[in-house]
């Protein structure tokens, strides 16, 4: 769904800030001397996660934000 203005405006502050700092830093977890070839830190958090991006924690609550606004967009 288009992000607009409503749709930004039905999440709260919190959920605004994580979402535009997590899609910003999703991708940009590194790769620690300490974890396995296979591993990475999560780019939002810095958890280690499996494989690339974002942890699965991180990328549950993305998804959880992002089909709160669409939801309350389609209720309008």
């Amino acid at each position: 769904m288009r992000r607009t203005k409503a749709w930004w405006a039905s999440l709260d502050a919190g959920e605004r800030i994580f979402l535009v700092n997590a899609e910003r830093d999703a991708d940009g977890g590194g790769q620690s001397a300490y974890l396995p070839g296979d591993c990475s830190e999560c780019g939002v958090c810095g958890q280690p996660c499996l494989g690339y991006g974002p942890c699965n924690s991180c990328l549950d609550e993305m998804i959880r934000i992002v089909d709160k606004a669409d939801e309350a967009m389609k209720e309008t």
